[in-house]
């Protein structure tokens, strides 16, 4: 079985992680966790990095340190994972659900301003869908016109970048994950950054429970545990060193997609706006394609290769339950399929996926009736 996602790891992530072992410094103190911070900050190209214990608590001490409260209305798109909407619910906050582009897949530039014509707004959380950069000048445009903050949900966009700048710079304040089919990762683990020292310092109190830094078990707030260990850091100091050559493996595999499905008629990717400076990450290789994606899927398991579905349209939700009509994010949930993208895919085993892909797809009755508005790779 092909994997949907396994991590690349080397010698150096178990040289690292055995001398914090060995240092007995295991929890959320020890060398790697500072070291970690400022390999991070410097990668990004911000001036302050912390890390956390996962991508959803940076979101959540993102939305606490930049003042979310449950007087606030929150956008987030309708097409996500359920911790982009978790975060500020955890606040208190009032979060409306926003459909998405249908060609980009990301958060509606349109729809946010119909939401900010219809009524106050306090804060957007873009999501750079699977590494995809959301169009983050013409959102930011939006944020001078209604006065709202913007919080990036960056977990998933490690490596993309708009003109040069990494996401992760755009908002006033950027979560990242680092989970295990991340393309950085240490298991479990995520980071903030953020270009106001104080913002930044208010975060990292919160997360050590808000004790105070100057007199040990005093605490300024309602905090948390939301620390990463120090083994945790250690694993991610490595894979931010070699940061450069799994970026380079991830844009071969995506290439490599691209190329087989190049000619396709029936397979649509996201569409990325490369003439406005956009750099896809590549964090997953997802296809939409006319068939039903839970069929596709159990064909693709029969043949050895695994997938993941797409996110569920969050307005269906038990906790997010909404009206509205979210005609794109429905859509994209039966269609599309996430593939297997480990920077470890072999050239022979894509080539395989690929094969096995367009037989089934020109093989299924969606097909011939259903076929994409799209012709062909939107790049």
């Amino acid at each position: 079985m092909i994997p949907a996602y396994e991590p690349w790891l080397t010698d150096l992530e178990k040289e690292y992680a055995k001398k914090a072992i060995d240092s007995t410094w295991i929890s959320s103190n020890g060398e790697f966790v500072q070291h970690a911070q400022d390999l991070f900050a410097k990668f990004i190209g911000s001036p302050y990095a912390i890390v956390t214990s996962n991508g959803t608590t940076a979101l959540h001490l993102c939305c606490r340190a930049t003042g979310m409260e449950d007087i606030h209305t929150v956008l987030v798109p309708n097409c996500t994972y359920a911790a982009t909407a978790f975060a500020p619910l955890y606040c208190g906050a009032d979060v409306q659900m926003v459909d998405v582009d249908p060609d980009t897949w990301n958060i509606s530039i349109e729809r946010v301003a119909d939401k900010c014509k219809e009524g106050h707004v306090d804060f957007v959380i873009p999501v750079h869908l699977f590494g995809n950069p959301v169009d983050m000048e013409a959102l930011g445009d939006l944020s001078v016109r209604y006065g709202f903050k913007i919080i990036e949900d960056a977990c998933e966009s490690i490596g993309a970048s708009i003109k040069g700048n990494k996401t992760g710079n755009f908002g006033d304040m950027s979560a990242f994950s680092f989970y295990g089919n991340k393309t950085l990762s240490c298991g479990e683990g995520g980071a903030i950054v953020c270009k106001d020292r104080e913002t930044i310092r208010y975060a990292q109190m919160l997360r050590g429970q808000a004790q105070s830094f100057e007199k040990r078990y005093w605490h300024l707030d309602v905090g948390y545990n939301y620390r990463m260990t120090n083994v945790q850091a250690a694993i991610l100091c490595a894979q931010i060193e070699r940061s450069e050559e799994i970026l380079a493996a991830k844009k071969r595999v995506a290439r490599e997609y691209l190329s087989e499905f190049a000619c396709e008629t029936n397979i649509v990717t996201q569409k990325v706006y490369a003439g406005l400076g956009h750099e896809h990450g590549w964090w997953m290789m997802v296809i939409k394609t006319p068939m039903v994606a839970s069929e596709l899927a159990l064909k693709l398991r029969d043949r050895g290769v695994d997938s993941r579905p797409m996110f569920y349209p969050l307005n269906e939700m038990p906790p997010f339950r909404s009206d509205g009509t979210f005609a794109v994010s429905k859509d994209l949930s039966k269609h599309c399929l996430m593939l297997p993208s480990s920077p470890t895919l072999t050239s022979k085993e894509i080539k395989q996926i690929c094969h096995n892909i367009k037989e089934i797809v020109d093989a299924s009755p969606d097909t011939r009736t259903n076929r994409p508005v799209r012709s062909r790779i939107q790049t």
